[in-house]
């Protein structure tokens, strides 16, 4: 399951991104206004009436809110406000200052100017009069969804939102600071044990949950004001927390390969991908489909309680299942809470109460992962360990019998071409009776590494006895092979020309594996060796010439 459920997953979030940066890109509204005390305030005292659509001639549901401005002026004041996926329209004294209108046709995505500040600067003559902000959206309840009104310096608004949101801002990047070192860390353990770790799961989960967060803030829209990316990112970042959810979750239980976990993962990326077809083709916002993303936030947690449940009662309570237990419920209470009160309120302070509890698990449970992977990698280290002693030579560091043997076991002899050259090095127990045994051992070593430095791209080296290497090449490619022995030649010929206490002589032959003369690789090592045994003797006999003359 890891391997597709990482696919899909991945293959959402491209799609994601790749809606994401069009939205960004292209989004335009209309907007113009007039406009230019370093202190600013909320307005409070408004009236506002709700119109549907027809009555006054409102083509469309409109709420009217009568702002009464004061009658103090100062240069450069400001009127904000801040919108949920609303038009806006303010008039001061019958003339119209400032409009935020969607585009219909310049704006492949949405059906709203998303959500925003609007900024509509007053000129001194404006003061004391009544602002009329006229409000309508394409969604039912954001019509209702009352605006906040601010009045003052725009320096004073922006820097008193981003204040009043400090602490909020403050978890929400501690968590993804949180979620980027989780991921790297998988992602390291990744390239050192070859096994996913949770860790990389986690940190997902964390990086889109901040993100969540973040664009959830007022003062993120200060920051992108004018641009529907912003507003959109909230919801893809939301949609793709169940699956991320999923993949972190299952692990931590000792039935992780139940159905249940693939099932719920394949209908998070079903709603996944379907709300997003449903937004390129303009059928459904995102917005318009997020009860969907909802309900699938409550059927992860509805099946984490049942696991939860199911796993006291067939492993019961240890020490690690308390922790994991008070996690995990911590996690659905305020997961649970935050959509509840999206739907009945505001829930500014319960959604800051949540994230905390996320903090505090993501840094629990990512504490409790990294040790678990150190103790993976240490494990896997020591089992590395051992597999370079069961198949490595000590002395050479090139592949010993053993693993010559598997290799030879482990091809195909069928559909072989492969090549075989076996090696010996002359005059090595003369080298060990007259210099030494560790002068015999620089032999071998000396080379093992000029045999590996010629055929290591092409072949596999392995030493088969005290003076005895072979060479497996696994493809029919003479010319290589060919062309290696002869760079062969030439290091030994450099090597000789060193000022050294004994020369070194290295015997090859090689035999191409042949269906009709052999049975199996045995049988061209055989023959390999027959011709590598003819070099030695042709090369002792030569050597004993030079010497007689």
């Amino acid at each position: 399951m890891r391997k597709r459920t990482s696919f899909g997953l991945t293959a959402v979030l491209i799609v994601c991104l790749g809606l994401l940066t069009y939205i960004g890109h292209t989004f335009s509204a209309e907007k113009k206004g007039q406009g230019t005390a370093k202190d600013y305030t909320e307005l409070l005292d408004y009236t506002c009436e709700f119109l549907n659509a027809g009555e006054q001639g409102y083509g469309e549901d409109t709420y009217v809110y009568h702002v009464p401005l004061p009658k103090e002026a100062y240069t450069g004041q400001y009127l904000a406000v801040f919108s949920h996926h609303q038009n806006i329209r303010v008039w001061i004294d019958d003339k119209e200052v400032y409009r935020l209108q969607h585009m219909e046709g310049r704006n492949a995505f949405g059906k709203s100017p998303g959500i925003r500040w609007n900024f509509i600067g007053l000129l001194e003559e404006d003061m004391g009069k009544e602002a009329v902000i006229y409000v309508t959206s394409p969604y039912e309840d954001s019509v209702k969804s009352p605006v906040s009104i601010f009045m003052g310096d725009k320096s004073a608004i922006c820097t008193g939102i981003i204040r009043e949101e400090f602490a909020a801002y403050a978890i929400g990047i501690s968590i993804l600071a949180v979620g980027i070192v989780l991921m790297l860390i998988g992602i390291y353990a990744y390239s050192k044990i070859r096994q996913v770790s949770d860790l990389f799961y986690l940190g997902m989960f964390a990086i889109f949950l901040s993100v969540w967060l973040l664009n959830e803030r007022r003062a993120t829209k200060l920051i992108f004001s004018g641009n529907l990316f912003c507003s959109y990112i909230s919801y893809i970042s939301l949609m793709l927390l169940p699956m991320s959810f999923i993949l972190y979750v299952r692990e931590q239980f000792n039935n992780k390969e139940h159905s249940s976990w693939k099932i719920l993962f394949s209908c998070c990326l079903i709603q996944s991908v379907g709300t997003v077809i449903l937004q390129i083709f303009n059928i459904r916002d995102l917005r318009e489909t997020l009860v969907t993303t909802h309900i699938m936030i409550v059927a992860v947690l509805l099946l984490l309680l049942y696991h939860l449940i199911k796993e006291i009662v067939t492993v019961g309570f240890s020490n690690r299942m308390k922790v994991t237990l008070f996690g995990l419920l911590s996690c659905v209470v305020a997961g649970i809470a935050d959509i509840i009160f999206y739907y009945n309120s505001a829930g500014g302070a319960t959604r800051i109460a949540a994230a905390v509890v996320f903090l505090i698990w993501l840094t629990g449970c990512g504490a409790f992962a990294v040790r678990r992977t150190y103790r993976m990698w240490k494990r896997a280290k020591l089992a590395k360990h051992y597999e370079e002693l069961a198949y490595h030579d000590q002395l050479t560091g090139l592949y010993n019998r053993t693993a010559y043997e598997e290799f030879v076991n482990g091809v195909n002899v069928e559909k072989s071409s492969c090549v075989i050259v076996m090696f010996d090095l002359n005059d090595l127990k003369k080298c060990n009776d007259v210099y030494g045994h560790e002068a015999g051992d620089n032999y071998i070593v000396l080379c093992a590494k000029m045999i590996s430095q010629v055929f290591e791209d092409i072949g596999t080296c392995c030493r088969i006895g005290g003076d005895e290497f072979c060479v497996i090449i696994e493809e029919r490619n003479l010319p290589r092979c060919e062309k290696a022995l002869k760079e062969l030649d030439k290091k030994v010929e450099e090597i000789n020309t060193q000022n050294r206490e004994y020369e070194v002589h290295i015997a090859y032959g090689y035999a191409i594996f042949d269906k009709e003369l052999d049975k199996e690789l045995s049988d061209t090592r055989s023959r390999a060796d027959a011709n590598m045994y003819q070099m030695k003797f042709a090369m002792k006999e030569e050597l004993r010439q030079a010497q007689e003359k």
